[in-house]
Formats: structure tokens, sequence, C-alpha cells
């Protein structure tokens, strides 16, 4: 058979298999989430502000003894393992994909802030891995389905195809070929028709409409991508340095190291339940600007950080995109709250700064501007404001590879000498 029929052939069936496991990934979330929040918070009102910390603790106790004895890989973020398994020849373990999907179930399920694309492109790059393996396909041909297991399943978890495409190319390879690029959109479009004919055809974020009021708005925009960069930097740091405080906690077994930050992030989420979880509906109240309270969302913005680090940090398993994106819709709902305040006529709703800010503080963390722009795009089916998002994303990605070289996924591979 033609070597380009063969493996576009493999990437449609990686993708499907990438878009069912979104799709498993997705309802194991909200079964776990179900029973945690519907049934066992019930049970233990009667602890009170401890309630939360105790589902914390107790999904994280099962995460740590899931990943520390079945496949250490499965922990964490998901997205720095898959690059680095693709700087290694695009080898994974065919277990990963299961140990993955049950491991982010327990910590997003109980409460825990992350996200679950970031685990969905390490479950679809493993998946892509095992197909590629057992076919024993060479090296590079190996690589081309892991890329597209990942895409398919970003595609299919964010309804957001060409981004999905985008993002395997701009984060997980970091390179573009046309032939490449015509692999992982086979993957990606069948991803996400599996999820359509599951879920229909639905977007994450719904009323979402802003255009540009006025010119004077871009210098604001400009304004915002810079902040957005500080904040991207901020955000890494803190993260990495709460990991090393979990890593250097004296005479605690690894695996007990979730628990603790099980107990951490539902101790802040007593006080501030937004921050639990992914979030999606406080998201879209502040990008419809139905929340605009410029103190609150700065410090939802600041609380984010801290339980997503503490989640993650401590050996949790999820993502950091959707808590980058909440991060930028709190920043930038903040920002333009207080600027719209000042001046109403000259400036668009906080909403619509919210969601260039969603997009910028995106690209910083991640630095993908084009996945962020497109993402964005597709995940509200608003291209009004494609002008302010374009540069903001630009500006806060510049900005912020200046101040830092990695991205908050790279960086973990630079600290261990890669």
């Amino acid at each position: 058979m033609n070597p380009t029929i063969l493996m576009a052939g493999l990437a449609l069936l990686v993708g499907i298999l990438g878009g069912l496991g979104a799709l498993v990934l997705g309802y194991l979330i909200n079964l776990v989430d179900f029973v945690s929040f519907s049934h066992l918070k019930g049970y233990l009102s009667l602890l009170g502000p401890f309630t939360l910390p105790l589902i914390g603790c107790t999904g994280g106790l099962l995460v740590g003894l899931l990943t520390y004895f079945v496949a250490q890989e499965a922990k964490g973020r998901g997205i720095p393992e898959v690059i680095n398994a693709v700087e290694q020849g695009g080898k994974i373990r065919p277990r990963v994909a299961l140990i993955k999907t049950l491991a982010s179930a327990l910590t997003i399920g109980t409460g825990g802030s992350a996200g679950r694309e970031g685990p969905i492109a390490q479950i679809g790059a493993a998946l892509g891995s095992t197909v590629g393996q057992l076919l024993k396909l060479p090296k590079q041909q190996l690589i081309k389905l892991v890329a597209c297991g990942a895409g398919a399943g970003i595609a299919a978890t964010f309804n957001a195809p060409l981004a999905g495409a985008v993002f395997a190319l701009e984060v997980i390879l970091r390179r573009f070929t046309l032939n490449t690029f015509g692999l992982v959109v086979i993957s990606s479009v069948s991803g996400t028709f599996v999820a359509h004919l599951f879920l229909g055809d639905v977007t994450t974020f719904t009323g979402v409409s802003y255009s540009l009021v006025s010119p004077v708005e871009l210098l604001l925009y400009a304004a915002l991508g810079i902040v957005a960069a500080f904040v991207s930097i901020f955000f890494s740091r803190v993260f990495y340095k709460i990991e090393d405080m979990f890593k250097n906690i004296p005479r605690v077994p690894v695996w007990f190291l979730p628990a603790l930050g099980g107990i951490a992030f539902g101790l802040i989420g007593y006080f501030l339940p937004e921050t639990l979880g992914r979030g999606e509906q406080i998201m879209n109240q502040i990008l419809c600007g139905k929340m605009d309270a410029a103190g609150f969302l700065a410090l939802l913005c600041l609380a984010k950080i801290i339980t997503t680090s503490l989640t993650l940090g401590s050996g949790g398993s999820g993502g950091v995109l959707f808590p980058s994106m909440f991060i930028g819709v709190c920043l930038g709902g903040s920002f333009g709250s207080v600027f719209h305040s000042l001046m109403p006529g000259l400036t668009g709703a906080s909403g619509a700064y919210a969601l260039v800010g969603m997009g910028s503080f995106f690209a910083a963390a991640n630095r993908a501007p084009a996945t962020a722009i497109i993402m964005v795009i597709e995940m509200t089916y608003n291209q009004e404001i494609i002008l302010p998002l374009m540069l903001a994303c630009g500006v806060a990605t510049i900005l912020a590879r200046t101040m830092e070289k990695e991205s908050i996924h790279t960086k973990k591979l630079a600290r261990n000498g890669m």
C-alpha cells in the first residue's frame, strides 16, 4: 500500500480513537463529580469547612496510589510528557492511556483545579503511539501518529478541529510541515466528528458576542497583552515553586503528596468554590458580562493560580490549558471592568476584555499564539474581535518569550536537563 495512503488511514483511525477517549474522559469526570458533590458532600456536610478538603484528599490519595504503582508518567499535566515522548522517538506505554484517564477523572472530579485538555492530549498521543507500535512503524511515522492523537483529543474536547490541528504542530511537534499538517487535520476532524455524534454541535461558551468599539481600544488590548505576559510568567514561577515545595517535604511518601494537595485546594475552595474544577460556568458568566467586579475577578485570578499549582504541583493529574483560560478570563475581565468604568464611551464591556484576556494569557503561558487565536474563535463563534485578539496574543507571546524562553510545559523538560 502507498505509505501516504496508509498514514492517512491511520490518522483517521487515531482520530476516531482520540475522539472516543475524549468522550470517555468527560463521562468519567462527570461521574466522579456527581458522586463526590451530589452524594459524598452531603454525607460529609457535618464536617463543615473540612468537607471539601476531605473530598480532595480522597481523590488525591487514589491518584497518588494509581500513578505511583502503575504508571508514573500519568501524573502531572500530560503535555510535557508527550513532548518528551516525541523527543525520545514517540513511544508511550499503552497503559498510560487507561491510567491517565482514571487519574484525571479522579483529580478533576473531586474538585482539583485542572483541565481535561492536557490529559486527553496525552491519552490521544498514547493511543496513537500504541497503534504505531503495534504496526512497528518507523520513528518518524510513529511521532506523526502521536501528534495526530494529541490533536484529535484536543479538537474533540474543545469542539475545535482547526485549533486541535494547530496545537499538535505548534505545541507538541513545535514545527510545521504540509505533510504532517494534513495528517493532523484528518485526525482532528475525525475526532471532532466522533464528539459531534454523541454530544451534538455545541460550543464551550455561549452568548459571547463583542466587537471593537473604538480605535483607542487597540492600545488597551495591547496593554492587556503586556499584563497577560507578566502574569503568565508569575503563574509559571509560582507553579514550579509549589511543585518544588511538595518534592522537598521530608518523610512523606511520593504517592501521598497528591492527597496533601487535595487538602490544600479544598481549603481554598471552601472560601472560593469558583476556583475548584474546570469552571466553565463561571467563565461563561464573566465572558457574558454577568460577573464584572474588578476586585473579585483579580482575587479569582490569583486564587486559580494557587489552586492549579497545588493540584498539579503535588502530583495530581490534569492539564493547565483550561486553567490558563480561566486565569486569562478573570484577568481580562478585571482589566476591562476598570477601564470601562473610566472610559465607558470608548471601551467595550468587561466581557470583551475577558475574551481577549483568555486568548492572550493562553498564548503567553503556552507560547502558542496561533492555537490561542483559533481556539478562542472556534470556542465562541465570535470573529468580530479578531483584531484585538491577534494583537494581544502577539504582544503577550513576544514579551513572555523575551522574559523567559521556556513555556510552562517545556520548562519542566529544561529543568530535567533537556
